[in-house]
């Protein structure tokens, strides 16, 4: 068995490091991969257009703070490729970076991990994109965001109440005995007086009583 903790300050006799890896980990622990705001994918007269935005990959930040411009790749044949945020842990690169590759394949192991933006459909023998299909998915809270049904319910009856606008027991803002008094009741399929009824009231198959 293992115990984990972190981040504790360093004493004489007990120095702790820790690394951008430590806090990647624990970014993970509350989110989950994907995009934070933007990085919409468009066409452009000669390639595509990365929108600014925000993402999270691994527990590593990224942030694109100007629209980032790439080139489409050509072929004889119509074929689709995606554009991704590729997090690259080697030691030559240590960041994240918007690409466009062939194929639609992410890589997801080793120092490589992908998640895609769009994928995006090329005319054959030409740069002209066909069609782009949104790929993003948003950044998931991940921990107690998991609440489960039961502990849900317990929470809303604690704020419920009269005046809560919580209340469980109101149908379209009234009590169930407001329902219970026929008076408060429209488009009657019963109804009764002591004259006649009207031709222009009521609809067909309604029920008059007379007394």
């Amino acid at each position: 068995m293992a115990e984990k903790s972190k981040f504790f300050n360093s004493t004489t006799s007990d120095e702790r490091y820790y690394d951008a890896a430590d806090m990647a980990e624990v970014f993970h622990t509350f989110f989950g991969n994907g995009t934070i705001d933007g990085l919409e994918v468009t066409a452009t007269s000669n390639g595509l257009s990365v929108s600014p935005g925000i993402a999270i990959i691994n527990g590593y930040w990224y942030k694109l703070d100007a629209a980032k411009n790439l080139a489409v790749s050509t072929g004889t044949s119509e074929h689709t490729d995606t554009v991704v945020l590729r997090l690259d842990l080697g030691s030559e690169a240590r960041n994240i970076t918007a690409v466009y590759k062939s194929g639609t394949a992410l890589t997801e192991g080793g120092d490589i991990y992908e998640i895609a933006l769009a994928q995006v459909t090329i005319s054959a023998n030409s740069t002209t994109v066909k069609s782009i299909i949104d790929k993003r998915e948003s950044s998931k809270i991940a921990g107690k965001a998991d609440i489960s049904s039961a502990e849900i319910l317990s929470k809303l009856l604690i704020v419920g109440g009269s005046g809560s606008k919580l209340d469980s027991d109101l149908l379209d803002g009234q009590h169930g005995s407001y329902y219970s008094n026929y008076a408060n009741l429209s488009n009657k399929p019963i109804r009764y007086g002591t004259a006649e009824p009207s031709s222009a009231v009521g609809n067909n198959g309604d029920i008059y009583i007379q007394y």
